[in-house]
């Protein structure tokens, strides 16, 4: 339905990054874990210095460069990209937009005009955010397929544990957590979780390509 559709204010990096061709790279990969999935997901990814990753309609996942630039292995980078899978998988995304921005995306997309008035920014999607317990269902389910694409779960929580917001250098982590609150706590219900299905917190840990 939505094909190409891009929120009107996204400025993306060059086709010819290679993070760009990586990212969907292991999002084929981890939805191969999802294999009922009705999605052919896409990526794009936003040249902003702001760390932060949107499922938004059409199977569309945007990260931002600023994400890309705190990543520091491909393990934490795929629990992000499930997190984001799990929205998809849970229809939270829909659910967040409510039916008049839907609306309103769907005829944009069709005509590619802005035939309802209205200029779809990525502002107005980042600011939608989930409730706890879809926070939390998404986490299991990034988690999931985490740990049947590396046969563990080490390190799918270590960039939030990395990230202090206390610490100025990371101030744009307010924006991730516009849409991902409540990190402390999530941290423990994912390791609680992982525990619970008894999956390996220890494992080999693939480096990130760039």
């Amino acid at each position: 339905m939505f094909g190409d559709w891009l929120p009107d204010d996204l400025i993306t990096v060059s086709l010819d990054d290679e993070r760009l061709n990586e990212t969907q790279q292991l999002v084929d990969r981890l939805a191969q874990h999802w294999p009922d999935s009705p999605y052919e997901f896409r990526v794009e990814i936003s040249d902003s210095d702001m760390p932060n990753a949107m499922a938004l309609p059409g199977g569309l996942i945007v990260v931002t460069a600023g994400l890309l630039d705190q990543v520091e292995s491909e393990n934490e980078f795929a629990f992000v990209l499930g997190h984001e899978l799990g929205h998809f998988k849970n229809r939270d995304h829909m659910r967040a937009l409510g039916r008049g921005l839907v609306l309103a995306i769907f005829f944009t997309a069709i005509s590619g005009d802005d035939v309802a008035g209205i200029g779809i920014k990525t502002a107005d999607l980042a600011l939608r955010g989930f409730s706890r317990r879809q926070e939390t269902e998404a986490d299991r389910f990034g988690l999931m397929v985490v740990n049947a694409e590396y046969g563990h779960v080490d390190e799918a929580w270590r960039l939030f544990e990395r990230w202090d917001v206390r610490d100025n250098k990371f101030t744009g982590f307010v924006t991730y957590l516009s849409t991902h609150p409540e990190t402390g706590e999530r941290i423990v219900d994912m390791k609680a979780h992982a525990a619970a299905e008894e999956w390996l917190a220890d494992g080999n840990i693939t480096p990130i390509n760039w």
